[in-house]
């Protein structure tokens, strides 16, 4: 899923920044700021965004806009987390103009990034004890070794593992 990231690898993402001009005048002067979170490595941004002057945070500005009219812009950053404790990374878009906003309420959004865990677990069985020296009818003793690996790349959590034992085995 696009709108999930992966901790423990570098996943890329591309959000949408949409400015509307609900008027009723036009609106002048308008600067668009993208914070980024800190997990977050500014990638590029469409239109002349910039996401290196001030670190952690994309700018579009002296933007024009008549009544009505809206303005899309997109910014790319790489999540790269090895925490698996972080729910989510938040971006937070916020605009202005020269002019006194009638509702400065909706002047600002923020989109909330989920984690999404991904795992890779392996298990590896292996007879400690030479399985030549079993002998039929004979009460022998096996030695195995069970080995678990995460490979990642996320921590993985809630893991549980069950070894069935053959019908002639007894523990």
């Amino acid at each position: 899923d696009p709108n999930e990231y992966v901790p423990g690898a570098t996943t890329t993402i591309t959000y949408n920044v949409r400015v509307i001009n609900n008027g009723p005048s036009d609106a002048t002067g308008v600067s668009i700021s993208d914070t980024l979170d800190p997990q977050m490595t500014f990638v590029e941004a469409s239109d002349g965004g910039d996401g290196t002057t001030v670190p952690g945070t994309v700018t579009w500005g002296d933007i024009s806009l008549a009544s009505g009219d809206e303005v899309n812009y997109t910014v790319t950053v790489d999540i790269t987390t090895l925490s698996s404790d972080l729910d989510a990374v938040t971006n937070f878009a916020t605009a202005d103009s020269d002019q006194t906003d009638s509702n400065p309420t909706n002047n600002d959004d923020t989109e909330d990034t989920p984690s999404s865990a991904l795992v890779d677990i392996e298990v590896v069985k292996t007879a400690l004890t030479d399985p030549n020296e079993y002998v039929p009818g004979a009460t022998t003793t096996i030695t195995y070794n069970v080995r678990v690996i995460n490979n990642g790349p996320s921590d993985a959590t809630g893991v549980s593992i069950s070894d069935t034992l053959d019908p002639q085995m007894t523990f």
